[in-house]
């Protein structure tokens, strides 16, 4: 992946948490280090953004989760309203880290001229 690549992991459905994976997308998350489980394994664990959270401790800049999987941290995350809230919040987290990205590129190459 890119450093400049976001991607978003979404698992809905039957996710029943942490202890028993079905999902290949989260084992190979786990078994890369990029996600770890909550302190419940209800969920991934994630910041307020839910920005993934891996073995290290570190934070990711480019994987996001919505939904069940942040059920450790927001316990409601099942229902449409709050997935759709989750999504407009991270959309627009995304959205302002573009732009911040953007101005900064536009400023490097002003620098750089």
């Amino acid at each position: 992946m890119s450093n400049s690549g976001l991607s978003v992991v979404i698992i809905g459905g039957g996710f029943s948490g942490c202890r028993r994976i079905e999902s290949s997308l989260l084992a190979s998350l786990f078994v890369q280090g990029l996600a770890k489980p909550d302190v419940l394994a209800l969920g991934l664990d994630v910041d307020a953004d839910g920005a993934l959270i891996g073995h290290d401790g570190h934070l990711s800049k480019n994987l996001f989760a919505l939904g069940p999987v942040r059920k450790g941290c927001l316990w409601e995350t099942t229902a449409v309203p709050e997935i759709r809230r989750q999504a407009g919040d991270l959309a627009e987290h995304i959205a302002n880290r573009l732009a911040h990205i953007r101005v900064a590129n536009r400023d490097y190459k002003r620098v750089r001229a």
